[in-house]
């Protein structure tokens, strides 16, 4: 995800949208527990996807994870 992303969800408790994505790797389902990085590809927080890796990243502003569905590590 991009440093804006991150700043949203790491100091402002927000949830993550799809205009954050930059890259998504591997395979999964909606409902799926994820990892999700920063630019510099660290893991910062997991989450449950709203939407399969398939979809993603999505054109709108479509929620991804949820606020409440999101822990940062």
């Amino acid at each position: 995800m991009d440093a804006g992303a991150r700043e949203a969800l790491t100091r402002n408790g927000r949830s993550l949208l799809s205009p954050g994505i930059v890259k998504v790797t591997g395979s999964f389902a909606a409902g799926a527990v994820v990892r999700i990085a920063g630019p510099d590809e660290r893991e910062f927080a997991r989450g449950l996807v709203r939407a399969a890796s398939s979809e993603l990243p999505l054109s709108s502003r479509t929620e991804v994870i949820h606020r409440d569905d999101l822990v940062v590590l």
